[in-house]
């Protein structure tokens, strides 16, 4: 960042003095001194940026792994969640998902296996039916 600040203030330096130089030949002295006070602030920012050394390099921290995204397997099943009522079916993921049999309304489908619920305590399946109301 030194080196961009540096090189702004040399630039807008050169600019605001060539500028003040102009307006005080041409007599207009008011101004030429309005052109020397910028002169003086982009100097400011010049000397201050010569002070900062931008990094060459710079030390890059490993990002946190995301999480895998499930890869559906064809031969498995996999629940579905009516939101409205309730219902809880299963299905393989290549099947298109039905309308509730209960209500109608559309079913949910999870990525949750049919296995993994089965073995799921009633504590966590109710949790994981919270999600899938805020979900569907």
């Amino acid at each position: 960042m030194g080196r961009e600040i540096r090189t702004v203030s040399a630039i807008f330096m050169l600019i605001s003095g060539g500028t003040a130089l102009f307006l005080s030949l041409m007599g207009l002295y008011p101004f030429a001194l309005l052109m020397v006070f910028f002169f003086i602030l982009f100097f400011a920012g010049f000397v201050a940026g010569a002070g900062q050394q931008s990094a060459g390099w710079q030390k890059v921290t490993p990002k946190e792994p995301r999480e895998k995204k499930k890869m559906l397997r064809p031969n498995m099943r996999y629940m579905r969640y009516c939101s409205a009522c309730g219902f809880l079916g299963s299905q393989k993921p290549r099947e298109d998902v039905p309308p509730c049999p209960v209500c109608g309304h559309r079913l949910l489908a999870t990525d949750t296996p049919l296995k993994e619920f089965s073995a799921m305590t009633p504590d966590q399946r109710e949790t994981i039916k919270k999600t899938w109301t805020y979900l569907g």
